[in-house]
């Protein structure tokens, strides 16, 4: 069974449930402030990964993924090596 959370772990979470209720409001409520030259300026970068030459398909989080599961399942490869079993996980995340 699961540690009960201290005191200030459970005011940190009931603060952020809080929070998260009223963050987009405030976050709409600042874009509909903004000057209009703001707004171009702000829109204006949301064009930035194709000015960068970066794939608009992929985020940095997906490619972190794809690595990170890479690396796993090399991992495994080398363990089913050492063992005497057969993998192959090089061409994953290529």
């Amino acid at each position: 069974m699961a540690e009960p959370l201290p005191d200030f772990a459970r005011a940190w979470m009931t603060q952020w449930k809080r929070a998260a209720k009223e963050l987009p409001k405030i976050r709409a409520q600042e874009l509909r402030q903004l000057q209009p030259s703001d707004q171009l300026e702000a829109f204006s970068l949301l064009d930035l990964p194709h000015e960068a030459g970066g794939d608009p398909h992929q985020n940095g989080l997906v490619i972190q993924q794809k690595w990170f599961m890479r690396q796993r399942l090399l991992q495994l490869a080398e363990k089913e090596s050492n063992s005497g079993g057969t993998a192959q996980a090089s061409s994953i995340g290529d």
